[in-house]
């Protein structure tokens, strides 16, 4: 499974890297939204479908944690946008392996 997610989240990163280059597109904040979109409903499937069961919880616990998540998404965007592949991935690395 650790393969899977370091398959998908490094074609995530090249898909990205090609819209930003190839097709001008400037609208970070915007790729964040359909990332986080993407993400909530791949989840209501998987909880649909029995994969794991949802919980809820109170949308104040949750508010700290869902601003972290999209402001971790619109930095790596942001940091994607502007560096090549290769130093985008070795600064992850770096940062994350801590």
């Amino acid at each position: 499974m650790p393969a899977l997610a370091q398959v998908s989240a490094s074609g995530i990163v090249f898909a990205n890297k090609s819209v930003f280059q190839h097709y001008d597109y400037k609208f970070t904040y915007a790729l964040t939204l359909i990332h986080t979109l993407t993400t909530l409903i791949g989840m209501r499937m998987f909880a649909f479908y029995g994969a794991f069961t949802a919980k809820p919880l109170p949308t104040r616990a949750m508010a700290p944690l869902a601003a972290a998540y999209v402001g971790y998404i619109v930095l790596c965007n942001l940091n994607l946008k502007i560096n090549s592949v290769s130093f985008y991935q070795v600064l992850c690395s770096c940062l994350f392996s801590c």
